[in-house]
């Protein structure tokens, strides 16, 4: 018995189409990869910000820098003047990974009055790449915040 109405795909046109969206949608992940880390790095660059402005803030109205970053949140004893909570959501900002900022006074660099730094993606200390530890004194982020405002 012969069909003379045959209606719908052969199993290799299925195939051939598969293959089609396996292949964009390969494409599609290798460009968001590149995309998802430089938006990761732009919004740590725009949390320093906010907290830098925050510690300065703090320091106008006490006369010191924060001993730790739970300060710009919660009044200290012995922080004279204080007017905060200095962080608008009353809450200290995580970095892109769901980590907790560093903040220290003792600069690595040992230049700086403080420094507020994200491990990057490994959430450890050290690391290159995508897995770089990125502070807020970092050349390569202000490099990207020039690009970004051009």
């Amino acid at each position: 018995m012969e069909r003379k109405d045959r209606r719908g795909f052969t199993l290799v046109e299925l195939m051939v189409v598969i293959v089609i969206i396996g292949i964009l949608a390969g494409v599609v992940v290798m460009n968001y990869t590149g995309h998802d880390y430089e938006a990761r790095k732009t919004r740590v660059k725009a949390d320093f910000k906010i907290i830098a402005d925050a510690i300065m803030l703090y320091k106008l109205h006490t006369g010191r820098y924060p001993e730790k970053m739970e300060d710009l949140i919660e009044q200290s004893p012995d922080a004279k003047n204080w007017k905060g909570p200095y962080l608008q959501e009353r809450r200290l900002p995580r970095d892109p990974w769901e980590e907790p900022y560093v903040y220290t006074t003792d600069s690595i660099a040992g230049s700086y009055e403080y420094e507020l730094i994200s491990y990057g993606s490994d959430r450890e200390e050290g690391g290159t790449g995508e897995a770089k530890d990125l502070t807020n004194h970092d050349e390569d982020l202000d490099e990207m915040a020039r690009e970004y405002m051009e």
